[in-house]
């Protein structure tokens, strides 16, 4: 997606480009893991090449915030 393309091409300018990198690949994973998303229609092809291009931080960033939602969830109801 051009988007995550250019802030990639963007953040390898500035000092500290690694870290940059990470917060764009993990925002991406963060955004797409909130539950509106998953609720919209025809939008999972989308949220899988968003994935792949952002790579492993991504779905590390979309997994545990997916995990995070599920406990929180679970621990309003207990609570």
């Amino acid at each position: 997606m051009l988007f995550l393309e250019q802030a990639n091409l963007d953040v390898k300018k500035i000092p500290d480009s690694h870290f940059h990198q990470m917060v764009n690949q993990g925002l991406v994973g963060i955004y797409l893991a909130d539950g509106k998303v998953a609720k919209q229609k025809d939008v999972k092809a989308h949220v899988r090449k968003l994935l792949k291009q952002g790579g492993f931080r991504s779905y590390f960033f979309y997994w545990n915030c997916k995990i995070y939602y599920a406990v929180s969830k679970m621990s309003k109801r207990t609570g």
